[in-house]
């Protein structure tokens, strides 16, 4: 478990976890461009080239942030990138005290938290010749962020609802993590997701 005794120094407030080819021109850049207004700073990875390992800058930027925004989608666990930086931001929860938030974009969170339907599919494709023990660090950290409370995209009318409600929750989730312990941080999420899907 984090410990929560000494204040962290954070360098961003939310790190964006996200496949670019489902959300970066839809919902993730109109979201970034929401946080900016709020004067929330968000870690850009424009100027890092992916591959197969995460670049150190890009561990560096996942243990500075505040908050982790995991943005799940259909194409989400084809990237071993997303997924190895799935694995990180897990490890950053539970060692530094991150908060995570998942989104839901067009998906039954069940899916991905038991790695079925078309996103299971196309999981276990990304799986093939892959070692045991990074399958199961995918497997567990999948899993461990699906069971989190979060926002599902089909609870609003549309894209643009969806934005406007989220960011606005969203600076409300964060300046309640800025003033208050990581102990009551759970009931916090559940509360907004809670009188998200009964608006």
């Amino acid at each position: 478990m984090a410990s929560s005794s000494s204040p962290r120094n954070w360098v961003y407030d939310v790190f964006p976890s996200f496949s670019g080819k489902d959300v970066r021109v839809t919902f993730m850049g109109h979201f970034l461009k929401e946080l900016e207004l709020k004067l929330i700073t968000a870690f850009i990875d424009n100027d890092i080239e992916r591959g197969q390992s995460l670049d150190p800058e890009l561990k560096k930027a996942i243990k500075g942030s505040r908050i982790a925004v995991v943005v799940f989608s259909k194409n989400y666990a084809s990237s071993t990138w997303c997924l190895n930086e799935l694995v990180e931001i897990v490890q950053c929860k539970e060692k530094c005290g991150q908060t995570v938030i998942p989104v839901f974009y067009g998906l039954d969170p069940s899916h991905v938290r038991k790695q079925t339907g078309d996103f299971g599919s196309i999981f276990d494709k990304t799986c093939e010749k892959k070692p045991e023990d990074v399958i199961s660090q995918w497997k567990e950290a999948l899993t461990n962020v699906a069971n989190t409370l979060g926002y599902h995209s089909v609870a609003w009318y549309d894209l643009v609802h969806l934005l406007l409600v989220f960011g606005f929750r969203f600076k409300r989730v964060f300046t309640f993590l800025a003033s208050q312990s990581f102990c009551l941080i759970n009931y916090w999420c559940w509360f907004l997701f809670s009188f998200s899907l009964w608006r």
